[in-house]
């Protein structure tokens, strides 16, 4: 049965994610300015994942999802985390460094495109793949 509060709070997790992507975009962007633009998204995007998949542990499923111990175990999931995420961050990157090079749009317009997109199908896949629980 869908789960209305859970597919919100997985929302929350990755607004979450994706505010420490769009910072770390920011910072690393006034650092070494566009000519790393690519290097700084792949970066971005993995902190942000892994910021969006440490609050679904602990806030999203914290009721519903036992966790195997371990860190080998969380590792895994993290892992399966960035994987299912892995599509959609290179769909929103392509989208942000097209619109980047070819209009000069700001790179957060690829990010937020590419987040809107990808939401619930990384929630149903996340939910079941990754966590192992009915979305």
């Amino acid at each position: 049965m869908f789960n209305p509060f859970r597919f919100l709070k997985f929302g929350v997790s990755g607004v979450a994610g994706f505010c420490v992507s769009e910072f770390t975009l920011w910072v690393c962007v006034r650092v070494f300015g566009y000519k790393e633009l690519l290097a700084v998204n792949v970066l971005a995007a993995f902190l942000g994942v892994s910021t969006g998949f440490a609050l679904n542990e602990r806030f999203t499923l914290k009721r519903e999802f036992v966790s195997k111990s371990g860190f080998l175990n969380t590792l895994l999931r993290l892992f399966k985390f960035q994987l299912v995420y892995a599509l959609g961050n290179a769909v929103s990157i392509a989208i942000e460094l097209f619109l980047f090079y070819v209009f000069r749009f700001n790179p957060v317009y690829g990010n937020v495109a590419g987040a809107l997109v990808a939401y619930p199908v990384n929630y149903v896949v996340s939910m079941s793949y990754v966590w192992k629980v009915k979305p």
